[in-house]
């Protein structure tokens, strides 16, 4: 995929992008929003296990793309449970997974105890306050909030010795949150920030060379309609004091979209895989050292 020239500007629209985006609040968040987080990893009943085909594709397309090799040191932002850290620990030397959910840091370790891997460690931090004076040869982030516009992303480079890899995806549920956020909190927010033509289109105005292949899968999950409602009803308690008045909102929004109990989580899974090469000689720009 080429850089896309319609913008001269692409810092500046995300972050004109981000003042219309949920994404807003994720700054200045405390003790809520690693509870949310806590709640999310607990509802993970069973460990991660090597072997997901979804998770197996990324990987496999990192070692053909030259970004991981065996051996490789790996940093895993946001690594949750460990649902890249735990298949790329198999050929890592070393993976480091960082998250601020002390529960997600234990499901992790109960998922490297399972799967016999002794080469991971965990680092509870946000990703805007860890700083170990370390570099790994690959810089590795799927799905984390934390990392959201142009200086948290550039920020990956500071660790790594030679590649990044920023991943993201899953409209059908940035589409839900924001419908919520317009009803519960009346905020008339969109979804644009989320989508990846920003972080690549950055990157390739600072002079980087990106590269995005983008993986989908026939999903068709469905979660029981009070379940949802519950981690949303958590998810807004990060942000505001949720009175019966607000959960009963966020109750009728996910009922009224749902069938026989059951909301359906989307028909298609999309993972959008951008990376990139860190080179200080190339990389001129928007550098977060």
């Amino acid at each position: 995929m080429s850089c896309m020239l319609e913008l001269t500007d692409w810092k500046k629209a995300w972050d004109n992008a981000l003042t219309i985006s949920p994404a807003v609040h994720y700054r200045d968040i405390g003790a809520g929003w690693n509870a949310y987080w806590d709640y999310i990893a607990e509802m993970c009943c069973e460990p991660v296990m090597c072997g997901d085909p979804m998770n197996d594709d990324v990987i496999r397309y990192l070692y053909e793309e030259g970004m991981f090799k065996p051996r490789d040191t790996v940093l895993d932002i946001g690594c949750g449970t460990g649902t890249y850290a735990i298949p790329f620990a198999r050929d890592a030397s070393h993976v480091t997974g960082l998250d601020p959910s002390g529960m997600m840091i234990s499901k992790l370790l109960s998922a490297a105890y399972v799967n016999g891997l002794t080469n991971i460690s965990p680092v509870q931090s946000r990703w805007e306050t860890f700083d170990l004076e370390k570099k790994y040869d690959l810089v590795f982030s799927a799905f984390c909030p934390g990392i959201n516009d142009t200086y948290s992303l550039f920020r990956m480079e500071k660790f790594s010795r030679r590649s990044c890899c920023y991943v993201a995806g899953d409209f059908t549920q940035f589409e839900l949150l924001v419908g919520l956020w317009n009803e519960v909190m009346e905020k008339s927010y969109t979804i644009d920030a989320f989508r990846i033509l920003y972080p690549y289109n950055v990157l390739c105005d600072s002079g980087r060379d990106p590269k995005l292949k983008v993986f989908r899968y026939r999903s068709g999950s469905r979660a029981p309609a009070e379940e949802v409602t519950e981690e949303f009803v958590r998810y807004f308690g990060a942000f505001t004091l949720m009175d019966a008045e607000k959960v009963n909102k966020v109750r009728d929004f996910i009922h009224s979209r749902s069938v026989n109990g059951k909301y359906e989580l989307g028909k298609v899974r999309t993972v959008c895989v951008l990376h990139w090469d860190v080179s200080r000689e190339k990389n001129i720009g928007y550098n977060a050292s």
